[in-house]
């Protein structure tokens, strides 16, 4: 998909036909479908989350032991609403998550 756009500066400005910007998430999904690509940019996203955290005083591993020590399914559980039907791309691999930002891994 292309747009004619004008390119260029001042009196050198031409229109011409310009990739859409669809196409760059498009290629990056593309890439991500790529199963090494995709671990390794889960893994990057993964280690930038834990040092942001660490930056704003998060201690990572210390609230992931604590969530995962609590019982999070029976609170699920009283919570969820099973018939509510979410987008496709809550539920889709993204970034960090292989489960998707609604998986508890993602929470």
């Amino acid at each position: 998909r292309v747009s004619m756009r004008m390119v260029g500066v001042g009196e050198r400005a031409v229109e011409a036909e310009v990739p859409s910007p669809g196409w760059i998430a498009e290629t990056v999904n593309g890439l991500l479908r790529v199963g090494p690509v995709f671990e390794m940019a889960k893994r990057n996203a993964r280690a930038k989350m834990v040092t942001r955290g660490d930056e704003i005083g998060v201690n990572w591993a210390d609230s992931v032991a604590e969530l995962k020590s609590m019982d999070l399914e029976s609170r699920r559980t009283r919570l969820e609403t099973p018939d509510l039907e979410y987008p496709d791309y809550y539920l889709q691999q993204f970034h960090a998550y292989e489960t998707g930002n609604l998986s508890w891994e993602a929470g």
